[in-house]
């Protein structure tokens, strides 16, 4: 079970840490608004004509900012069985649940000035009284989006079979490799939708190798390396015209080919024994992936479409983990099961969301 957030946040191609409302709002100056309305520029044009300091090219509605507050919830159920002694195989079942509270507020607006000159355009009034928040949900209607509201969706995510195959095992040393297999059995990709995830419904291939060494009587130095092949998708986007189509409307939505860049992680895992049952573990994970690439009928700038999707992250973890396995083989204890708590955080990056955890994991043994 676990709990994900942070999400309103996200590390910058410059590195950078800005929350999401930072970069996402709008700020609805004279040249902004001849771009989302023809009509703007020949409002700003009238007001330049007064002569009083380019009054048009002054005229601002405020800034629009999204304050969201995106969080995931999930249970992943997994039933493991063991082929061998040294190899084991299971399923994992993700059950996810996603909420995001959207507020839209409207600030730093300089109207109160210009309702000195109300009653000489229609076009005037019109734009004194604008709600930009009503204008947004409007726009996005016209566009084909769904609205900027508040979300609560259950769905099943991309359903994982893992096998887990342990290489050689001298007592105080051992390694492994682990093959990780997605399935695309969660959510379609929605250019529709603004808030969607769109993270799911992906086939991916995942090894993993891990090394663990038993240093002294009570630390276990775990080094590990994986690599993540994701399977290129056919997916329907929405292809801006150019850099300046932020908004593109449905006229501009392609069937594209999406190769979603390699991943590769790097990290190391350090277990304190605390007693027999109780032990303290941390982590420090190094991770990057390679530009996404978009291929279409041409029918806009695919290029755009990977901008900004080269990543990198570091990441650092901490676990408590209490287990019976030990005093059970001993049989100084009724059941075998395990029980850890790990919170974890992305600390520095680029190009990628924060995303803090926390995340209890129950086992029981048959």
């Amino acid at each position: 079970m676990g709990f994900i957030s942070g999400l309103d946040q996200r590390f910058q191609e410059d590195g950078d840490l800005v929350k999401l409302k930072d970069y996402k709002s709008i700020e609805f100056d004279a040249p902004t608004l001849a771009k989302f309305n023809p009509q703007a520029s020949t409002l700003v044009q009238t007001l330049n004509r007064f002569g009083l300091y380019n009054a048009g090219d002054l005229f601002n509605l405020g800034t629009l900012e999204f304050e969201t507050k995106p969080t995931i919830k999930y249970v992943a159920p997994v039933y493991a069985y063991g082929i061998r002694d040294n190899w084991t195989v299971g399923i994992g079942v993700p059950v996810i649940q996603y909420s995001n509270e959207v507020e839209m507020t409207q600030s730093l607006s300089n109207v109160d000035y210009y309702n000195q000159f109300r009653g000489l355009s229609e076009d005037l009034d019109a734009a004194l009284d604008t709600d930009l928040r009503a204008a947004t949900q409007s726009t996005l209607a016209q566009k084909g989006y769904m609205p900027i509201e508040d979300r609560n969706e259950d769905f099943l995510g991309d359903i994982q079979l893992v096998s887990v195959f342990k290489l050689f095992d001298r007592g105080d040393s051992k390694l492994i490799h682990q093959a990780t297999l997605t399935l695309p059995t969660g959510p379609e990709y929605n250019s529709d939708d603004l808030l969607a995830l769109n993270t799911f419904h992906k086939t991916s291939l995942e090894n993993l190798i891990g090394y663990a060494k038993v240093i002294g009587s009570f630390l276990t130095v775990s080094p590990f390396l994986s690599l993540r092949y994701v399977m290129p998708e056919k997916i329907t986007v929405r292809v801006p015209k150019d850099a300046d189509d932020t908004l593109p409307d449905q006229n501009s939505k392609d069937d594209v080919t999406l190769s979603e860049g390699f991943t590769t992680e790097v990290g190391t895992q350090f277990d304190f024994d605390l007693s027999q049952d109780f032990k303290i573990g941390t982590n420090y994970l190094f991770g990057q992936k390679t530009a996404d690439q978009y291929s279409g009928s041409g029918k806009g700038d695919t290029s755009l479409l990977a901008k900004n999707t080269k990543a990198m992250w570091h990441k650092v973890s901490l676990s408590l983990s209490y287990s019976t396995v030990k005093s059970y083989l001993k049989k100084q204890s009724f059941l075998p099961m395990s029980l850890s708590f790990m919170a974890y955080d992305t600390i520095s990056g680029k190009n990628v969301e924060r995303r803090t955890g926390q995340e209890i994991s129950i086992a029981l043994f048959f």
